[in-house]
């Protein structure tokens, strides 16, 4: 059997434990097994044969003398794919004792790496083969004749280089091949193990992220210099295959000839500090350095001046004087530095934004580092494209540094540059979150801008981010309808189509030909900076439309809660009187806002519209409509009536009926109903019935339709319902009133689920420690969470469908001049407050109510009086 490049995995009729060290296990190896079927897997073709145990037991002690027969690798401290960061070794079997000599050396020398000697006993070599070549960040490949025939370590190269992992041969034998003349080797031949310098770019690609800020710290000696060329005094910037692209470039500054790094990332990814601290690493090294900042010089200029260089630093090339930041590029790269390249230069640098480089490969259909390859061939060129910290590596940096990893779990956050930020925000600065750091950034990105023009333009779009979110309007907008905003009146201002779409970076992108936020939590950060442009301006500007809650949460992380409530209750206090054709929904956003900051022992609100349009009449619901929902509805409630009847049966027979003062039979119907997907079956009958156009309400058609789909259902099981609530104390009829309201609260309970991510009427979150003080105020549809309101004053204010029905001691508050009964109340706190109430509006309310409990056996409020 030919044994080159061929993996045998062994079936044995008696299972074969796995190794505990590396080779064969004793009992395998003493012929334990009787009979033993091998698959050999020679050239990619698997062969099944049946061999006598002594032929097994020779074949699989070659293979851990000799190693196995094709690519591997080996992980200090258990399984690699479990724990740690390591390089893949790919070699030919012929090369097992070097490699075998290589992977100690470098585990000596703390590198991560991982061979195929580990693969256990029982184990698909090629399925692990396949795992581990995935789950590393680079491959060591060892160049020799042997591997440049193994069919294996070629597919094993490719593979990595179709998953873009940085590839570090090791010249043991021969030549390079072909297709990788351009990667630096390291030179091994006759048997040499790698250098420093080799070894420093592996330890940096397979350290932890918070274990390279640590190193950082220690490699540096007390006059703060860098030992040993590879000391790096900043947080990593990691790219697709390395944990720190800085030190991996700065560990190539001592390698001959020619070379090309083009670092490509978003915004404040980190590749300006890189270039930087590239520039004194080099100057260290007593090399001629430049390093342009395109943004501040004009490098037609500033290449003619000063002493020739041999190494040059690029940086914001996407930031020049140029209309649309691209012509001046494409010079550079395809005339400019080729030229520089034969003049003494010897390495270039250059940092791009992703965003920008999009473009350039939309104008000029290449790519930038496809138009500087192809102008320098024969040149060393490697493109690093920076990625977001993963998960891990942002929870351990944030821990190494003293930040709080939720705060930046957006993948816009996961950045060098913002953790930078983050780290260097003054210690008598309350605590930085996501939204200060978009807030940085966003300013940032503002004053980047090439010129007052550019900046005046992202300015404008910031803006107009805000306007829209506050409007509700999503925000995708063509270029030539921004040029128009910004330019007021005319059709095509002063800010030209091409100039707006080269601003474009940071919050905002440019996908499928309009311009749009990058992520929601941008426009919520723009709405919350216009918001508190709103609170600040003495005229009144009204808000149109409901508001995300989110943007108040921003709002409340930007601004200090003393000031924030300071600036609400000033323009409160200018609302006061007005109704909502004056304010819109402003007056229930900066309610719903003061609710949420401190506000000592008492919330006191005056005269202030505190709820969306007037919501007194349902709007009018076609019969046809109504009745396709409440069939939709009865459905959805009747295949799972059996649970509501275990339910009612389960309660203690000692439990009151809500007239009584009890209420776990209404509880128990109302949490049945709200786990239903009662919405999702009346939505789906509409969605054939009436447009989405935004012109319907679910809960208009539920006030219509809920009532006698409840009703049919009661009726339509009463013998069952009457049965589980026959042992309980009182009149059956009460708790069959009871369960009926449950079952309508239930559904109403759907509606808060889906609507409360918008503030369209006063909003108390489920607790404050304040007692509520109302007077004169509109207040319909209020959601008053889950407080105690023991105490509350609510005084001539109109409460129409303001929800308490979470509430406790709802009996105990004053509601002095009034409309309670046109609240949603807990039954129990219904029943009691109309025992005793005896205004004229409620008792006209009572000979006309909008609504009636099938189970009253007398006129409402008292049915069982």
């Amino acid at each position: 059997m030919e044994k080159t490049d061929a993996h045998v995995l062994i079936d044995a009729e008696e299972p074969v434990p796995r190794r505990s060290a590396p080779g064969v296990t004793a009992s395998v190896a003493a012929g334990v097994v009787a009979t033993v079927s091998v698959l050999v897997i020679a050239e990619g073709v698997a062969h099944l044969v049946v061999v006598p145990v002594a032929v097994v037991t020779i074949t699989v002690l070659a293979i851990w003398r000799f190693g196995t027969m094709s690519s591997g690798a080996v992980v200090t401290g258990g399984d690699p794919g479990v724990s740690g960061r390591y390089a893949f070794v790919s070699y030919a079997r012929q090369d097992a004792a070097y490699v075998r000599r290589l992977v100690a050396h470098l585990r000596a020398a703390g590198v991560g790496v991982w061979m195929d000697d580990q693969i256990a006993s029982g184990d698909r070599w090629d399925r692990v083969i396949r795992d581990r070549l995935g789950a590393s960040v680079g491959v060591i490949l060892v160049v020799s004749a042997a591997s440049e025939r193994s069919r294996w370590v070629a597919e094993e190269v490719e593979h990595a280089q179709r998953q873009h992992k940085p590839i570090f041969p090791l010249l043991l034998q021969g030549q390079v091949w072909f297709g990788l003349g351009r990667i630096q080797h390291e030179d091994v031949t006759g048997g040499r193990l790698p250098g420093e310098r080799f070894i420093g770019q592996l330890r940096g690609l397979t350290a932890s992220a918070a274990d390279q800020v640590r190193a950082d710290q220690v490699r540096a000696d007390p006059g703060g210099r860098a030992v040993a060329g590879v000391g790096w005094h900043l947080l990593p910037v990691p790219t697709a295959g390395c944990v720190d692209v800085g030190p991996l470039l700065a560990g190539l500054s001592g390698h001959a000839g020619h070379r090309i790094d083009v670092l490509v990332g978003p915004d404040d990814a980190g590749k300006s500090t890189v270039l930087r601290a590239l520039a004194r690493h080099y100057q260290t090294a007593d090399e001629r350095t430049r390093y342009l900042d395109l943004s501040l010089v004009n490098w037609r200029e500033e290449l003619l001046r000063g002493e020739p260089a041999t190494v040059l630093l690029v940086d914001h090339i996407d930031r020049t004087a140029d209309e649309d930041g691209l012509s001046s590029a494409f010079d550079l790269f395809d005339r400019v530095l080729p030229t520089l390249l034969t003049a003494g230069v010897r390495r270039v640098t250059i940092a791009v934004t992703s965003d920008w480089a999009a473009r350039f490969a939309e104008a000029y259909r290449l790519t930038p580092q496809a138009v500087l390859f192809n102008a320098t061939p024969g040149v060393r060129c490697q493109v690093h494209v920076i990625r977001p910290y993963d998960l891990d590596e942002i929870t351990e940096l944030c821990r190494t540094l003293g930040l709080d990893p939720a705060d930046f779990a957006d993948e816009a956050l996961r950045r060098a540059g913002v953790l930078a930020m983050a780290r260097s925000a003054p210690a008598d600065e309350r605590k930085l979150t996501a939204s200060g750091v978009r807030d940085l950034l966003a300013a940032r990105w503002i004053q980047a801008g090439g010129t007052v023009a550019d900046r005046e333009a992202r300015r404008g779009m910031w803006r107009l981010l805000g306007e829209f979110t506050l409007a509700n309007d999503p925000f995708m907008v063509t270029l030539s309808r921004m040029s128009s905003l910004l330019s007021g009146s005319r059709v095509e201002g002063r800010y030209g189509s091409a100039q707006l779409r080269a601003q474009l970076g940071g919050p905002l992108r440019w996908e499928a030909g309009y311009v749009q936020p990058d992520s929601p939590a941008w426009a919520d950060l723009a709405a919350a900076r216009r918001l508190s442009d709103l609170l600040s301006d003495s005229e009144l500007r009204p808000i149109g439309t409901p508001l995300r809650v989110s943007v108040l949460d921003v709002l409340s992380e930007l601004v200090g809660s003393a000031e924030l409530a300071a600036l609400v209750d000033r323009k409160l206090t200018s609302l006061a009187g007005l109704d909502f054709d004056q304010t819109g929904y402003l007056g229930p956003v900066l309610g719903t806002l003061r609710a949420r900051l401190p506000a000592g022992r008492v919330l006191e609100f005056t005269d202030l519209t505190l709820q969306g349009p007037d919501h007194s009449e349902v709007r009018t619901i076609e019969p046809a409509v109504a009745a396709t929902v409440e069939g939709a509805l009865l459905a959805a409630m009747q295949g799972a009536v059996a649970a509501l009847i275990e339910a009612l049966r389960a309660t203690p027979d000692t439990e009151h009926s809500c007239f009584r003062g009890g209420e776990l039979i209404w509880w128990a119907a109302r949490a049945w109903a709200a786990g239903l997907p009662l919405r999702t079956f009346a939505e789906t009958a509409l969605t054939e019935l009436l447009p989405n156009d935004g012109s319907w309400r679910y809960e208009d058609i539920l006030d219509v339709a809920v009532t006698g789909a409840t009703t049919s259902l009661m009726r339509r099981n009463a013998e069952g319902f009457d049965a589980a609530v026959r042992h309980l104390t009182d009149a059956g009829a009460e708790y069959l009133a009871d369960v009926w309201d449950g079952i309508n609260d239930g559904a109403w309970d759907q509606i808060d689920r889906s609507t409360r991510s918008y503030v369209a009427a006063f909003d108390l979150p489920e607790s404050v420690a304040s007692t509520l003080v109302a007077r004169g105020c509109r207040m319909q549809r209020a959601h008053l969470g889950r407080q105690d309101v023991r105490g509350w004053r609510l005084l001539d204010c109109e409460l129409m469908l303001a929800d308490f029905r979470s509430c406790t001691n709802v009996h105990l508050a004053d509601f002095t001049g009034s409309n309670w009964w046109s609240a949603i109340l807990p039954p129990a706190a219904r029943y009691h407050l109309s025992r005793q109430c005896v205004a004229e509006d409620f008792l006209a309310w009572c000979a006309r109510p909008p609504w009636i409990n099938p189970y009253y056996t007398r006129p409402w409020p008292a049915p069982f009086a």
